[in-house]
């Protein structure tokens, strides 16, 4: 049973990772992290960049 009350704020961004690897959290993961900001990289090849 995954633990929905547990306080990921003062958790590195690793040891949340590794809960996220191991599907203990399963849910949006924004907001984890205290002092950390969550961003999405996107690295498009080029040709994915010609129907741009």
């Amino acid at each position: 049973m995954k633990n929905l009350a547990m306080d990921y704020a003062d958790m590195t961004p690793r040891e949340v990772r590794e809960l996220i690897r191991r599907e203990e959290i399963t849910g949006p993961t924004s907001g984890k992290c205290r002092g950390h900001v969550q961003a999405n990289l996107c690295d498009p090849k080029d040709e994915d960049l010609a129907v741009l």
